[in-house]
C-alpha cells in the first residue's frame, strides 16, 4: 500500500520528531517563520500488547495527556514518562481495571516516552507528541463508522497510523451496540490498538453507541474528553453542556475543534425547537462565538449525522437530526467562520457545499458499504461521491488547509483546499 512521503522518511531516516530547517522562539511558543516543508511528523510504533486494552491517549494540550487502558484484574495504575527517558517523571491514577492517568508538565514541540504499568507489568517504551509549536504545520485524519468489520478497520487504522498525523478524529459508530462493553475492546480499541498508543484519537459520538444504551455507558467510561473532572483545563460548570462526554470543543495549538452529539438519543436537542433554545444549542452557540473560536487561525466542527447524503430518501432528509443539522448547524457554522464541518453516518464518502461551506461525510472506516446504484438522491449541495473503505487527511499549512479523501490503497478520492476563514472552497 501506499504511504506518505513524509512518513516513509521519518520512519527510515530520523529516530525522533524533527520539523526541519526552523527554529524556536520559547517566548511565544512558535517556529521563527511558518513553512510548508517543515511538516511536524508524528512518531508512530508496533502495538504493545501487555494488557488488555490500550493503553490509549486521550484529550492532549501543550502541557499534559490523558492516558488509559484496562486491565483482566484489578490492579494499580503507574505511568513513567520523560523526554530523554521514562525515568524522568511517575505519576500514579486509581486502582481498578479501568486504569486512568494524566501526564503533565509537558512542552509544545516535543516527543515523550513513556510506558504504563500495573501488577509489576509494563508496556514497552512508546511515543506520543505534544501539540506542534504555533505555526508549524501539521496533520490530522477523519474518518468514522468504523464498526462491526474489526479487520477493515485495522486495515483503514493502519493506514492512517502511517500517515503520521498529531490527531485522529472518528465521526462516530465505533461498535455496533454500545450497550456490549466487549464490542468496545473488539471493534474499536483492539483495530486502533497501534495507532491510538501514540495519537489522540477523538469519537463524535455516534447513534450505534446508544443502541441498547441511552446513558452511553461504556463509552463514558472508556473515554477522557476535556469534560472530564479528572483533567486540568476542564471547562467550568456554566460552559459544560448537558452531557460533556459527548460534546466538547478544545484548543489544539491555533486550531479550534469541536465535537457535538447530533444523535439526540441522549435526549439532548441540540437546534431550537419552535422557538425553544435547549441547552444543547445554547452551548453550542457559545463556543462557535467564543473567544478561542474567534482567535483561531483554523475552525473545524465534527458531529455523527450529516446535513444531507445521496444514499437517503427524501423522508430521511427532511427529518430530524438530517434536517436540524442542514437548517441550523451548518447556517451557524458558516455565519460564525468554521472552515469545515465531517460528518459520518453514511456508509461512503461525499463532499457537499453549502454556500460556500463545505461539508464532508467520510464514513468509510471499515462498516459494510452503502451500495453505489441505491444513492440516486440529487441534491444541488452535492459535489462529490464514492462508497469504499477511506480516511480524509486534512494537511493545516501556512496559508491553506489540503484535504485529501484516500482509499485503503493510498488512491484519491477527491480533494479539495479551504483558504483561511472564509470556508471557500478554491
Amino acid at each position: 500500500m501506499l504511504k506518505n512521503i513524509f512518513s516513509v522518511l521519518f520512519l527510515t531516516v530520523f529516530p525522533v520528531l524533527t520539523v526541519l530547517s526552523c527554529s524556536r522562539s520559547d517566548s511565544n511558543n512558535s517556529i521563527a517563520e511558518c513553512n510548508d516543508e517543515n511538516k511536524y511528523i508524528v512518531p508512530q510504533g508496533t502495538a504493545d500488547e501487555t494488557f488488555l486494552v490500550g493503553p490509549y491517549l486521550m484529550h492532549t494540550t501543550g502541557s499534559f495527556v490523558a492516558l488509559s487502558w484496562e486491565t483482566k484484574a484489578q490492579a494499580d495504575t503507574v505511568v513513567e514518562y520523560g523526554l530523554k527517558s521514562t525515568d524522568e517523571f511517575r505519576v500514579t491514577g486509581p486502582s481498578g481495571t479501568m486504569h486512568r492517568a494524566v501526564m503533565t508538565r509537558l512542552e509544545p514541540g516535543n516527543v515523550y516516552k513513556y510506558k504504563a504499568c500495573s501488577d509489576q507489568k509494563c508496556t514497552g517504551e512508546l511515543t506520543f507528541a505534544t501539540p506542534p509549536l504555533l505555526d508549524t504545520p501539521f496533520r490530522f485524519v477523519v474518518y468514522g463508522d468504523s464498526r462491526s468489520n474489526p479487520d477493515e478497520h485495522a486495515i483503514v487504522a493502519k493506514e492512517i497510523a502511517e500517515s503520521s498525523p498529531a490527531l485522529v478524529f472518528n465521526v462516530g459508530d465505533i461498535v455496533e451496540r454500545g450497550e456490549f462493553r466487549d464490542q468496545f475492546k473488539s471493534m474499536h480499541f483492539d483495530p486502533t490498538r497501534e495507532l491510538g498508543q501514540h495519537v489522540p484519537i477523538y469519537v463524535s459520538i455516534g447513534n450505534h453507541e446508544f443502541n441498547g444504551d441511552r446513558k452511553g455507558t461504556y463509552f463514558k467510561e472508556y473515554m477522557m474528553y476535556p469534560g472530564d473532572e479528572n483533567l486540568p483545563d476542564r471547562p467550568s460548570e456554566k460552559d459544560l453542556p448537558p452531557h460533556p462526554e459527548f460534546s466538547y470543543a478544545f484548543r489544539y495549538q491555533d486550531v479550534f475543534f469541536l465535537i457535538l452529539d447530533d444523535t439526540m438519543d441522549a435526549l439532548d436537542i441540540f437546534s431550537p425547537v419552535k422557538g425553544y433554545e435547549p441547552p444543547l444549542w445554547l452551548w453550542l452557540k457559545r463556543q462557535v462565538q467564543s473567544e478561542a473560536a474567534k482567535t483561531a487561525k483554523w475552525r473545524f466542527a465534527f458531529m455523527h449525522y450529516p446535513p444531507d447524503s445521496k444514499c437517503i430518501s427524501d423522508t430521511d432528509a427532511n427529518s430530524a437530526p438530517f434536517s436540524a443539522v442542514r437548517g441550523d448547524v451548518v447556517p451557524l457554522l458558516r455565519e460564525n467562520n468554521f472552515d469545515a464541518l465531517f460528518t459520518g453516518h453514511v456508509h461512503d464518502y461525499e463532499r457537499m457545499n453549502f454556500k460556500g461551506f463545505p461539508v464532508v461525510i467520510t464514513g468509510g472506516g471499515g462498516a459494510g458499504l452503502e451500495q453505489a446504484d441505491s444513492c440516486t438522491r440529487e441534491f444541488s449541495q452535492s459535489q462529490s461521491f464514492t462508497s469504499v473503505h477511506h480516511y480524509t487527511v486534512v494537511d493545516l499549512n501556512c496559508e491553506q488547509a489540503d484535504i485529501r479523501a484516500l482509499d485503503v490503497d493510498g488512491n484519491l478520492l477527491d480533494e479539495f483546499t479551504l483558504k483561511g476563514h472564509d470556508g471557500h472552497v478554491r
